[in-house]
């Protein structure tokens, strides 16, 4: 099925912001305040190294949040549902922008696979759960929100991601009780590291035959492939124009690319990254921890907060949930040394 099948205009958004508050902030008052009701946009950024959550997640159990922090990777909630997913300069953000009705993931999905699998020459595939998948490794997951009058999708594309952050800090607390959605895991990839496979092949093929030369794929080059191809069908200008976005513009242009350099006025990302928004919308958790004597002490968490302790002291209650912290105090506990007065 066509991207352009609904025969609806369309116009590229591209943001140079890095920030991952900031562009989900953006994504947000786009959806919230843009007339999508006959134009379509597809919104492109980047961010710096971060773990982005669904909206009804728990961080604690999908990352190693002290370990991200030490990193020095943001941790961010998005608004849609879905599971996490890992962000950085290397991986680009696609959100398809649409009315509600004209809505379609497949679609978008379909779209991305056709336009790098002609420019690339790839076996992607798209499973059933909106993936797209690489020789059996997945490049892409997808999330959606729709509104009254409008709606979302956003997926990833990881063009050369760190995949060593990515698989150090994907490593969450699989022993908390509680009802957030799970991540469903997979094995992944990325783009680059699979079109040097097929290189090495041409490669070694070369007495056979001589390979088509071709510019380097980098990950502006990826973003300029796919802003060609959904302008191409999207746009009935045979030159594209290109435009600023300038703070406090929240209406059409008459132009087809529309650059975001500075975020506008109108968007308040504090919100996003605020620990309340963060950490504190995760769903209600509990954790079990054992001492060295194998005393076991029961801490139940809400808004990100610890609501109980059973089994020691209650300094904790009101704090922000912290495994090392916790750990750590039970771990010092010695049985008879009655001055750290853990247990009760």
């Amino acid at each position: 099925m066509s991207i352009c099948s609904s025969g609806r205009p369309g116009k590229i958004i591209l943001s140079s912001l890095q920030c991952v508050y900031q562009n989900l902030a953006l994504e947000q008052w786009i959806l919230n305040t843009w007339n999508l009701e006959h134009k379509d946009y597809l919104f492109i950024y980047r961010n710096k190294p971060a773990v982005v959550i669904g909206r009804f997640q728990n961080p604690w159990r999908e990352c190693d949040v002290e370990k991200a922090k030490e990193l020095g990777i943001s941790i961010a909630r998005r608004v849609s549902g879905g599971g996490t997913v890992y962000h950085d300069l290397d991986n680009i953000n696609f959100s398809f922008f649409t009315d509600r009705s004209s809505h379609c993931c497949k679609r978008n999905l379909e779209f991305l696979q056709d336009t790098l699998s002609t420019k690339y020459s790839l076996p992607i595939e798209l499973n059933d759960r909106n993936d797209l998948f690489l020789n059996d490794k997945k490049v892409s997951g997808s999330a959606s929100r729709l509104i009254r009058k409008g709606a979302f999708h956003h997926c990833t594309l990881l063009i050369n991601s760190n995949l060593t952050n990515l698989r150090t800090v994907l490593q969450g607390d699989s022993t908390l009780r509680g009802h957030a959605t799970a991540s469903v895991s997979s094995p992944t990839t990325t783009l680059l590291s699979q079109i040097s496979k097929q290189e090495s092949t041409v490669d070694f093929l070369t007495d056979f035959y001589e390979p088509e030369i071709s510019e380097p794929v980098t990950t502006d080059s990826v973003i300029d492939c796919v802003m060609r191809s959904y302008l191409s069908k999207k746009s009935s200008r045979d030159n594209i124009v290109f435009d600023k976005l300038r703070v406090g513009w929240k209406e059409d242009t008459k132009h087809e690319i529309i650059y975001i350099d500075e975020i506008p006025k109108e968007v308040d990302y504090h919100e996003h990254q605020s620990d309340a928004w963060v950490f504190g919308k995760s769903p209600a958790f509990s954790k079990t921890f054992y001492s060295p004597n194998g005393a076991e002490v029961e801490v139940e968490v809400k808004n990100g907060l610890v609501e109980s302790v059973k089994g020691m002291r209650d300094d904790l209650v009101g704090a922000m949930y912290n495994y090392r912290e916790i750990q750590s105090m039970i771990a010092h506990f010695s049985p008879g040394d009655k001055s750290l007065d853990y247990l009760k």
